[in-house]
């Protein structure tokens, strides 16, 4: 992705933040803990299921690495945007689990923040799954949620899904569609995965009408909870690139 020369002429700002929509982040990790910001309240950021967005699963502190890991520290690995504020937005269990309701109340807590004052630029979404066709977005509590956080500015990008399926030829076949993959509101992006050859894997949904660009995904190392680090895959990873 050509990062080495897009980090010659910024490597972040250490004044912006990114909301990580998923499941915590360890805060504590040796590679994020420079990077993690903290709420107008003072708190590492919002946890649907209790107090605290502390990763209890793994798969939110490796989207977090991707996004933000601490540059030139001798340790790890580096993020794209190695100098940034990360917050911790916790909508998924321990098992990697959540609703419509636990994801609605972490985009309303990301939107109270913004319209607060914190800068938020953007959240990622590496998360998502089938659902009944959204014929009313505009009135939809789910999808509205959605169309708020784009609104108010914040750029949201999420994950194509891993069926390997081209999302048009869903449509009336399954009466089901991807969301939030398959949203259209103005300041979404939504994210398939490629290989280190820049091909499309096996795994990743495609798709002309809803999918925008595709980002590394298949072998991805990065963080995970306890000072760790292993390699995933899926465009859980694309998106926070």
């Amino acid at each position: 992705i050509s990062s080495e020369q897009a980090w010659n002429e910024t490597t972040g700002n250490n004044n912006v933040y990114i909301a990580v929509i998923d499941t915590g982040i360890d805060y504590n990790h040796e590679d994020l803990q420079n990077n993690i910001g903290k709420d107008l309240n003072n708190n590492y950021g919002y946890d649907a299921f209790g107090y605290d967005p502390m990763d209890d699963h793994g798969h939110g502190t490796h989207v977090a690495g991707i996004i933000g890991g601490v540059g030139n520290n001798n340790k790890g690995i580096v993020g794209v945007a190695w100098n940034i504020k990360l917050l911790a937005v916790k909508v998924l269990d321990s098992s990697g689990r959540g609703s419509s309701s636990t994801i609605i109340d972490g985009l309303n807590y990301i939107l109270e923040q913004k319209r607060n004052g914190l800068n938020i630029k953007a959240a990622n979404m590496s998360l998502g799954g089938w659902q009944p066709i959204i014929t009313n977005p505009e009135s939809d509590p789910y999808a509205l949620a959605h169309k708020q956080i784009s609104d108010a500015g914040i750029v949201l990008i999420v994950a194509a899904g891993n069926d390997g399926q081209n999302l048009d030829n869903t449509i009336g076949k399954t009466n089901e569609l991807v969301y939030p993959a398959c949203f259209q509101f103005e300041n979404m992006i939504t994210v398939g995965a490629i290989d280190s050859s820049n091909n499309i894997t096996n795994f990743s949904n495609t798709s002309p009408t809803y999918v925008h660009l595709g980002a590394p995904g298949k072998n991805i190392l990065s963080t995970i909870p306890y000072n760790e680090y292993t390699e995933f895959n899926g465009t859980s990873m694309a998106t926070p690139y």
